[in-house]
């Protein structure tokens, strides 16, 4: 059990970089604010 607590999983993108919580937090605010941009535009 020790061990598992210990391991640290990386998960990559094709061992290109590391994908990490910043990075999907990144994404998705992001992904909100483009279609708030998109949602005010198709408004007006």
């Amino acid at each position: 059990m020790c061990q598992l607590i210990h391991n640290n999983v990386e998960i990559t993108a094709c061992n290109v970089f590391e994908i990490r919580a910043s990075l999907i937090f990144t994404v998705f605010s992001s992904l909100a604010s483009y279609l708030v941009l998109i949602i005010q535009l198709h408004i007006q």
